[in-house]
C-alpha cells in the first residue's frame, strides 16, 4: 500500500462507512484498515507476497478491498482470481505462480 493510499485512510474519520455491501453490512474505515493490516501481517509471516502475485477469489462483500489493500500493503501484486474450472484454475496457478490465495468469497473456513 503506498503511504498516499494508507494517508488517505488514515484521514477518514475512523467510524465513517468505508465500504457497504449488498446485503447492508458496512466496514467502517477504521474496520477495513484493521482487517487489511492483518492480512498483510499474515501475508508477511507466512508467504514472501512482497512483490509476488496474490490470487484473490472475490465475494460480495467488503472482505474483497481488505484483503486487496491488505496485499498492497504487504508489497504483493493482488490479482483477482474468478470462478474457473479446476483446469482453468490449475492453469491460473501455473502462469501466476502466486504467494498466496486469499479466499474472499465466503464460502471457506479460512481466509488463506
Amino acid at each position: 500500500m503506498t503511504p498516499g493510499v494508507l494517508r488517505r485512510f488514515l484521514d477518514w474519520p475512523g467510524r465513517r462507512a468505508a465500504a457497504i455491501s449488498l446485503d447492508g453490512t458496512t466496514w467502517t474505515f477504521e474496520e477495513m484498515l484493521g482487517k487489511a493490516l492483518a492480512i498483510a501481517g499474515l501475508l508477511r509471516a507466512g508467504s514472501g507476497a512482497a512483490g509476488r502475485v496474490v490470487l484473490v477469489r472475490t465475494g460480495p462483500g467488503p472482505l474483497f478491498s481488505a484483503c486487496d489493500l491488505g496485499v498492497l500493503r504487504a508489497g504483493g501484486v493482488p490479482a483477482v482470481l474468478p470462478d474457473l474450472t479446476p483446469d482453468g484454475l490449475g492453469a491460473a496457478w501455473r502462469a501466476a505462480r502466486p504467494a498466496a490465495v486469499l479466499d474472499a468469497s465466503g464460502e471457506g473456513d479460512t481466509l488463506l
